[in-house]
């Protein structure tokens, strides 16, 4: 949503689709968008990245509860 928006959007920029979504980050380089999910606390969680025009690049398995980025 633009930063001069004066109301929020009426959808989703991506939907949950059931999943746990539990950590957010955006890529300042690419402005790509991670997204993590808890893997139930305990199970091996999941990082699905989308490009800023909400189309998913690729996923993978991470850690337990994903809810970090860091980007260099």
């Amino acid at each position: 949503m633009s930063i001069e928006a004066a109301e929020l959007p009426t959808t989703p920029f991506i939907e949950a689709n059931g999943r746990d979504i539990y950590g957010l980050g955006v890529n300042p380089k690419t402005e790509n968008v991670y997204i993590g999910e808890s893997g139930n606390f305990v199970q091996r969680g999941t990082v699905t990245i989308y490009t800023n025009t909400q189309t998913e690049l690729s996923a993978f398995k991470a850690g337990v509860c994903v809810n970090g980025f860091y980007f260099n």
